[in-house]
């Protein structure tokens, strides 16, 4: 008796894990999607762009190996 409660009970948590599973599928591909969707509207820094930081030689700096 204890056993088929036991073993209904498990079944019963398998069904709404699944059906959990199930749904974030769903709601991970409706955002996906959305995201495909909208990847034309994205907003554009207003900041300019930094340059690239290049480095330049030093004559005064001697070079360290460790």
């Amino acid at each position: 008796m204890c056993y088929e409660r036991g073993w209904e009970a498990h079944k019963r948590n398998e069904e709404a894990t699944n059906q959990i599973r199930r749904l974030f599928a769903r709601y991970r591909a409706e955002a996906r999607r959305a995201r495909l969707i909208d990847d034309d509207d994205r907003w554009e820094p207003t900041a300019p762009r930094r340059r690239p930081v290049v480095e330049q030689p030093d004559e005064d700096r001697e070079l360290v190996l460790h």
